[in-house]
């Protein structure tokens, strides 16, 4: 880095001290709910469901109340021949958070950022960077945090999303039923850590990057609205076994499953975890570390509801299987999944990490492949006296199959200009062709 003529050596990130923390959580929810059936053919279920969380870390605690989840759920019989179901579900859910906040943001994670004067490193081999004499330091670059637990807004609330449910279903032989979902999953609010200092004052002119404190996201401290929005319509088929019946009809003896879903994930807040740069840090990702509408152009793409890096547009599922009449049973499965949005991601100069910042559309590069498994199952089994021993054989991506399933999508690697000449290419692949032997004992 430079500023004002002077090129800097920068360590970011230098942990210190214990790297574990004796942490607790004290969850407790409670449910009450009633059911009634004005008429023969209609039920209605109301509920309500309240939660409340305690977080203890090594240096302070934190309590999230006042969170009451609604429910309701309606079923109606239309032909009242108990044989159609129209029915409509809602509930609200509250996310729990995880004890890797204690650890991460109530206890001490010293962290240490360090600037050199580039005259002070020899760099004779750039992968292999020599600190001539560590003691030679730029201090008013140089600083710690994290010996102090991180603030919590004492006006935030959980992270919640709502999720809607329309089914309609109708069995339309014995054993046999068709029907069809709609799902709808709004997310109402979130928690995330959040610094107020924009990127670019930091990037450009070497502003401190001030505290992290976590709170809910807001458009008065510089946010848009986090958002997350999951819309499916599932249609589907399934055929049991007539269980009770030993029949040597080849129909009473095959069960039969389908589904095809069709989908849409989009938003600027993916969740818990952050495929982008694969960080696992629920309510304290990456995300919204700054005022993202203080610098429009930088963050255009992390501020618009656009395709979230999990979409994939469509997915089928089938399953069947054969009972022989000497009990031996053989199924197979298939399942096709399409791609995942492939995105050109860009390096966050302040945090010095890759595949931080979208710098276009989700999904402008492309989606990874389609994935295609079949699979096959067998079981058999075997009387010993009273008891009983299946034994089992599944065969796993029996065509052996091995699209890749991710992609390399850091387009530079160390800072603008410096273009990735792996970008798009696979990072991981399905699983081989695997057979699995078991045997499972009843008694």
């Amino acid at each position: 880095m430079s500023d004002e003529g002077d090129t800097l050596f920068r360590i970011n990130r230098i942990r210190s001290g214990p790297l574990s923390a004796n942490t607790k959580t004290d969850y407790w929810a409670g449910f009450i709910s009633d059911t009634w059936n004005p008429i023969s053919n209609l039920s209605l279920m109301l509920g309500v469901r309240y939660e409340q969380e305690t977080l203890h870390g090594t240096l302070a605690s934190h309590s999230w109340k006042d969170n009451w989840a609604p429910r309701a759920n309606i079923i109606w019989d239309p032909t009242k021949d108990n044989k159609s179901k129209l029915s409509f579900a809602y509930g609200r859910f509250f996310g729990k958070v995880p004890n890797d906040l204690a650890v991460r943001a109530l206890s001490a994670e010293i962290t240490h950022v360090i600037t050199y004067p580039i005259s002070n490193v020899d760099l004779t081999d750039p992968n292999n960077p020599v600190i001539l004499n560590p003691n030679d330091i730029d201090s008013s670059r140089t600083f710690s945090f994290g010996n102090e637990p991180t603030v919590i807004d004492p006006k935030a609330k959980l992270t919640y999303q709502d999720e809607f449910v329309v089914t309609a279903e109708r069995q339309v032989a014995p054993f046999m039923k068709a029907g069809v979902d709609f799902l709808h999953r709004s997310l109402g609010r979130t928690l995330e850590d959040v610094a107020l200092v924009p990127y670019s004052a930091i990037r450009d002119s070497g502003a401190a990057f001030g505290n992290y404190y976590i709170t809910n996201p807001t458009e008065e401290l510089g946010f848009p609205k986090p958002s997350r929005k999951y819309d499916a319509v599932t249609v589907r088929f399934e055929k049991g076994l007539n269980r009770g019946l030993k029949s040597t009809k080849t129909w009473d003896n095959v069960a039969l499953g389908a589904a095809y879903t069709w989908s849409k994930l989009k938003g600027n807040y993916e969740g818990y975890y952050r495929r982008d740069n694969g960080q696992s840090d629920p309510f304290i990702t990456s995300l919204f570390d700054f005022p993202y509408l203080k610098d429009p152009d930088i963050f255009a793409h992390m501020i618009a509801d656009e395709l979230l890096p999990n979409d994939r547009t469509n997915v089928f599922n089938f399953y069947g299987s054969y009972r022989f009449p000497f009990m031996l049973n053989l199924g197979t499965s298939v399942k096709v999944q399409g791609g995942t949005p492939i995105t050109k991601l860009g390096f966050n100069e302040v945090y010095g990490n890759a595949g931080e910042i979208p710098l276009e559309e989700r999904g402008a590069s492309g989606r990874t492949p389609t994935i295609y498994d079949v699979g096959l199952h067998a079981d058999y089994p075997v009387r010993l006296g009273s008891n009983r021993v299946d034994l089992i054989m599944n065969v796993f991506n029996v065509l052996n199959y091995q699209e890749a399933t991710t992609v390399d999508m850091n387009y530079e690697r160390s800072g603008p200009g410096d273009i990735n000449p792996d970008f798009g290419k696979a990072l991981t692949f399905q699983a081989p062709r695997q057979l699995q032997f078991a045997a499972r004992y009843e008694f």
